[in-house]
């Protein structure tokens, strides 16, 4: 094959009967999360120093890798409201990131937080993020982002298991979970 373990692979999907691999980009370790914005990929990884890596995707036959942001564990989990991203991390003491990417080439850390446990899946609904937990006794987290530099936990919920991946659609939480 062309590219290694540690790749972002980028599809065509234009045909939908006949995707085409348009470009490879490697990065240094496994890629767990990638979120797009305009002509930005946000790209979190399995690197304690720097987790969250930002891609130029302008150009499709060139991916420009711009920066990488340390963000202390690993990148499990990345959502974006506006100009503000959230990243999850393997943390479980500091787990919750908020990154000003206003401007993207030189994105900013506003905060971090501790929401109780490694984050696996994050979702955003108006000012709440919600964050499955890799927790078994706190799986659930919710957390106040309406104002993105002072994010407050509003409760986290015991499911019975640890949550590995979460939804909403305002009125309910979706999470999957492994005990």
């Amino acid at each position: 094959s062309d590219w290694d373990w540690f790749s972002m692979l980028i599809y065509d999907v234009t045909n939908k009967s006949l995707p085409w691999l348009t470009e490879i980009e490697d990065f240094t370790d496994d890629i767990h999360v990638i979120e797009l914005y305009g002509d930005y990929a946000f790209v979190g990884i399995d690197d304690d120093s720097n987790g969250l890596h930002i891609a130029d995707i302008s150009n499709l036959s060139e991916v420009d890798k711009i920066t990488s942001l340390d963000v202390g564990e690993e990148v499990n989990a990345i959502a974006r409201q506006g100009t503000i991203l959230y990243v999850g991390t393997e943390d479980s003491n500091d787990s919750l990131h908020v990154i000003d990417i206003s401007d993207v080439e030189s994105p900013s850390e506003i905060t971090s937080f501790d929401v109780g446990g490694e984050i696996q899946d994050i979702v955003i609904y108006e000012n709440y993020l919600y964050a499955a937990l890799n927790v078994t006794n706190a799986g659930l987290a919710a957390v106040n982002i309406s104002n993105p530099s002072a994010p407050s936990l509003v409760y986290n919920l015991d499911i019975q298991g640890k949550g590995t991946g979460i939804d909403t659609d305002g009125s309910y939480v979706y999470i999957s979970s492994n005990t």
